[in-house]
């Protein structure tokens, strides 16, 4: 794997501007987070309506950016754990391989 391929590099992102939080309905909400916190559930929590066309256009920008961001993240993400994995069951294998000729050797 290179560098670039951070699997946590968008864990710095403030988690105030992630949409997943408030993409996901309530019942996939953590319910200890919600206790241990007191704020409302993310599905419960509605933002301000825009008052005029060019802050309800603005407000959408804003929205398409930040999901553009966790799409980009989201798909980095799923490629470095794919590769990941790729890497993991190659591991794997050339250990069953070398486990099997040491079993082979013995007899």
């Amino acid at each position: 794997m290179s560098e670039d391929d951070g699997l946590y590099d968008d864990l710095e992102v403030d988690p105030r501007h992630s949409t997943s939080s408030k993409l996901l309905p309530q019942s996939f909400a953590s319910p200890k987070k919600q206790r241990s916190t007191g704020t409302p559930a993310a599905a419960e929590v509605v933002p301000e309506r825009p008052r005029s066309l060019a802050e309800e256009v603005s407000y959408l920008q804003e929205k398409v950016n930040l999901l553009e961001t966790e799409n980009e993240n989201l798909q980095r993400n799923m490629g470095t754990l794919y590769r990941t994995a790729v890497a993991e069951l190659a591991r794997k294998d050339a250990e069953i391989t070398r486990l099997q000729q040491e079993i082979a050797d013995r007899s």
